[in-house]
């Protein structure tokens, strides 16, 4: 009897508290991407549900407030051609003691971002650009609650996200930054902050799951395979690969090649013969690309070079593509002192028809049952490498193809076999086996090779 009487006190005082609690009308909640369709998660109910749930658990526990009703949020997801004022406050009618709440959820472009960070620095050094160059999207979060047209709470927040250490591989999308769940993890952490009054911060980085596109060949080879991630400290970069493994990364140097005048370059005549065949060779510049590299296990160092041409009637499409006008003939190189151990050409921009992306269709990279379905209703993209390594290394041919939105996904195939998909741009991030019969030491050549800092 005494328990009963407990358990119904119990009840009576939280529903006392629930009552005293501030009535919340959600007068706009808008959402907003200038850059895809990330907001459209809002079209899911379950992703509704779990927002609703966390935006009036915030409200309860930073402001004794609740909302009128958490199943009937109007969640306003304005295209990219509106314009989203962050602070603008409508006026009520209402003379109630109810809390009247303005939310928006806006997000913008890395490259806005970044151009707003260079405004910013009279000096950008190389830390400043490598943190640049990892930013995948920028939340901007505003939070307005008045009481009869008064502002009692105003509070702004902008999340940089950056991809998190996830078990996925695949090629990321460059217009969803978030996968579904990432999504609802970035805003409940967001909101946890926007809402708190005593927080001072309004700029915070967070790390989330990114967002890959769906295709027909990556998936169905990687489903179900253990991950290798690989560690990095500055340019050394350790994995396990039949033992721990560990690979040093250089600088990039370039080098004029003079084929005229007194101070003309000494080329070997089968690469001098190369260049002067080339295409607008008499208007072109052409430059030696050097990066060191070492095997730190072996206690071996290598020496990558390619040949690039500077055509001055084909000009790049930006600065940073200046160097990447590979010769196509079996002339780039690694070195092991004056040994050559592999030898290859590079081919740019070449498509494959028979691998297929679908880019109304994203996932986590690593788990089938996170297929989601954007409803953009697109249809199927060949995929186009960014670049094509083809050659030989010590008795086996080889070929690296460097993939992805941004060359962020490397295939390497031994004899035409498919060995390896390893995750990263210059630095490896993660790899995925399908063969590790090679030795560990050609499959280090292999990624000094395919992880160069040319490959822009």
């Amino acid at each position: 009897m005494l328990k009963k009487i407990l358990a119904l006190f119990v009840m009576s005082f939280f529903l006392q508290v629930l009552q005293a609690q501030t009535k919340v009308i959600p007068e706009y909640i808008r959402c907003q991407s200038i850059k895809g369709p990330v907001m459209e998660y809002f079209q899911n109910v379950g992703i509704r549900m779990t927002f609703s749930s966390h935006l009036n658990s915030f409200l309860q526990k930073y402001h004794h407030a609740s909302l009128t009703d958490t199943s009937r949020l109007n969640i306003q997801i304005l295209d990219a051609d509106n314009t989203l004022e962050l602070q603008t406050l409508h006026k009520t009618n209402d003379y109630s003691d109810s809390l009247h709440m303005f939310l928006s959820i806006f997000e913008s472009s890395s490259l806005a971002y970044s151009n707003k960070f260079f405004s910013q620095k009279t000096i950008v050094t190389r830390e400043d650009s490598t943190f640049l160059d990892s930013v995948r999207s920028v939340l901007l979060l505003n939070i307005t609650l008045t009481r009869r047209d008064s502002i009692l709470f105003d509070n702004s927040l902008e999340m940089i996200i950056k991809p998190g250490i996830t078990p996925g591989i695949g090629i990321l999308s460059n217009t969803v930054s978030l996968t579904p769940k990432g999504f609802t993890e970035v805003l409940k952490i967001g909101m946890n902050l926007l809402f708190n009054p005593n927080n001072n911060l309004s700029e915070i980085e967070l790390k989330a799951s990114p967002a890959f596109v769906a295709d027909n060949f990556i998936l169905t080879k990687t489903m179900g395979q253990p991950r290798v991630f690989v560690t990095t400290k500055k340019d050394l970069h350790s994995f396990d690969y039949n033992g721990t493994e560990m690979i040093r990364m250089g600088e990039a140097v370039y080098e004029e090649i003079r084929m005229r005048g007194k101070k003309a370059t000494k080329t070997n005549p089968y690469l001098e013969e190369i260049i002067k065949k080339t295409k607008n060779y008499a208007i072109s510049d052409f430059v030696l690309l050097h990066q060191e590299c070492r095997d730190v296990v072996r206690n071996k160092n290598y020496s990558l070079q390619l040949i690039a041409q500077i055509d001055t009637q084909n000009p790049p499409p930006s600065p940073s593509l200046l160097f990447t006008g590979f010769l196509k003939d079996n002339i780039h190189l690694l070195l092991n002192e004056t040994d050559t151990i592999a030898q290859f050409s590079i081919e740019k921009s070449k498509t494959d028809t028979n691998k297929k992306l679908f880019i109304d269709k994203i996932t986590n990279g690593y788990d089938s049952t996170s297929l989601f379905f954007l409803g953009t209703n697109h249809e199927p993209r060949d995929l186009v490498y960014d670049y094509v390594v083809t050659g030989n290394i010590g008795k086996e041919n080889f070929s690296i193809k460097c993939g992805g939105f941004g060359n962020t996904l490397k295939e390497i195939y031994i004899n035409d076999k498919l060995i390896c998909l390893a995750q990263g741009k210059f630095s490896p991030e993660k790899f995925v086996f399908l063969d590790s019969s090679l030795s560990p030491e050609i499959f280090n050549q292999l990624l000094m090779i395919g992880f160069n800092c040319f490959f822009e």
